[in-house]
């Protein structure tokens, strides 16, 4: 849920630039290839919360698009 609130996170002047941003700064701390060293309970976690991010880019992106 943080991770789309994060993404989500966007107002009327948020440029598809801004979401790109902001989608790769997530998808850099909670790629799975990251965590390797991590217990496997906490990877699944941070890959579910990869897929999140990436999941919430794609659903945004035609909407900022569409604005700009």
């Amino acid at each position: 849920a943080e991770v789309q609130c994060a993404v989500r996170h966007c107002d009327d002047d948020f440029t598809a630039h801004e979401l790109r941003r902001e989608y790769r700064r997530l998808a850099h701390r909670y790629h799975p290839d990251r965590h390797l060293d991590r217990a496997p309970a906490e990877r699944a976690l941070l890959a579910r919360q990869f897929a999140d991010a990436t999941e919430s880019y794609r659903c945004l992106v035609p909407v900022v698009g569409a604005r700009h």
